[in-house]
């Protein structure tokens, strides 16, 4: 088995997910309360029955000195917990618990079973499918029409310090932004959001037959 570099840590290079740095509030019940109500208002928007929801993305991610490492565009397709991610040079798909990933620069297809964290990093739109566990809401507030949601997160173990997203009037994410521990910051805009035909469930799978020259490389 080969050791290579897992998905979500090319993402923290490439996909633009940040956050700003936020200073310390009082934590108040009605705010956990708000964050459970909204994140099942927003989950109605991105999840609707029979339907894949797709969502174009713009991103841009800094490292810790504000210098802009990189620029992507790219898809996902929502589907339950299942997804598929695009952007170039990597196909994601998730299912059923594990994650597969093919990167044509270096051809080589990668199969993993991604943590919460990674997943995050990954698929930012996780974050509300789990509810936030193990992140803390610390601070809302209303800018440019757009209600912003400051989290903390809660195991000083993990890679990610911070995390925010604002959400529409329609209860639509627009934006997310993260902090790594490491300073470094990725932010993501979203721009567009659709609901299309149901994909089938081998949208959501690569197969080794698929990619012939590709290495394979198995991470579990």
């Amino acid at each position: 088995m080969s050791k290579r570099q897992p998905l979500y840590q090319h993402i923290l290079k490439v996909l633009s997910l940040s956050l700003l740095l936020l200073l310390p509030v009082k934590v108040l019940a009605q705010a956990n309360q708000l964050k459970e109500s909204l994140f099942k208002e927003i989950q109605t928007e991105l999840f609707i029955p029979q339907k894949t929801t797709k969502i174009t993305f713009s991103s841009r991610s800094f490292s810790s000195d504000g210098a802009e490492m990189s620029y992507t565009q790219g898809s996902i397709y929502l589907d339950g917990e299942q997804f598929r991610l695009e952007y170039k040079p990597i196909i994601a798909v998730y299912s059923q618990k594990l994650l597969t990933y093919h990167n044509s620069e270096d051809e080589s297809l990668t199969i993993s079973q991604p943590s919460q964290e990674e997943l995050i990093q990954i698929n930012p739109f996780y974050f509300l499918l789990s509810g936030a566990k193990g992140f803390r809401l610390i601070k809302q507030k209303e800018k440019q029409g757009l209600l912003w949601l400051y989290f903390l997160a809660e195991n000083e173990e993990m890679n990610l310090k911070q995390l925010a997203m604002a959400i529409s009037p329609k209860k639509q994410v627009q934006k997310v932004e993260i902090q790594a521990v490491d300073g470094t910051l990725f932010r993501l805009e979203v721009r567009s959001q659709e609901y299309i035909e149901q994909k089938a469930q081998s949208f959501y799978q690569l197969k080794r037959s698929d990619y012939p020259k590709s290495e394979y490389i198995d991470l579990r």
